[in-house]
């Protein structure tokens, strides 16, 4: 979702801001779009879980904390955590935004990682020097039903709700 001067865009197809679907790799893993390689495939909690041999966000963080964690599960984080960086250099570039907010909030796997996620996004992005974009994690619980139930209000409040 992208929000621009507090009003939700959704352009033509009603997709904007979903980057998830940008391939960075088209010999990469299919994905459920039908594409190959899409962000995505890589940065989807489940299956970056799912390859780390993990049953949830949980066990990954007691393996992460007991200080014994197995050198795949590393590489796998660290392919995560880069291409994360990379979608949001993506979206700093295309868009300039004030603020990345990513859904999950604390019980997710890039919360770990915001604050390199956000060092390096600064350091990359094409207007680096000038501003500084927060990355944060969002905190709102079921965020596409926020976005829906705001969508209807935008409607009646411009008087363009058809029932």
């Amino acid at each position: 979702m992208i929000i621009i001067l507090r009003k939700i865009h959704f352009f033509y197809g009603g997709f904007a801001g979903e980057v998830g679907h940008v391939s960075i790799n088209p010999r990469g893993m299919l994905c459920a779009c039908g594409q190959r390689g899409c962000i995505e495939v890589y940065t989807s909690e489940d299956n970056a879980l799912k390859n780390m041999g993990v049953q949830d966000i949980h066990q990954l963080n007691a393996l992460l904390d007991c200080g014994h964690t197995p050198e795949y599960i590393l590489r796998c984080l660290e392919e995560y955590t880069e291409v994360m960086q990379t979608l949001t250099t993506l979206f700093a570039n295309a868009y300039d935004p004030e603020v990345i907010i990513f859904e999950k909030g604390e019980e997710s796997l890039q919360h770990r990682y915001m604050n390199q996620i956000e060092e390096y996004t600064n350091l990359h992005m094409l207007n680096h020097g000038y501003k500084h974009i927060k990355v944060i994690d969002g905190t709102l619980d079921r965020p596409a039903l926020y976005g829906a139930g705001y969508i209807v209000f935008q409607h009646i409040m411009d008087g363009t709700l058809q029932i």
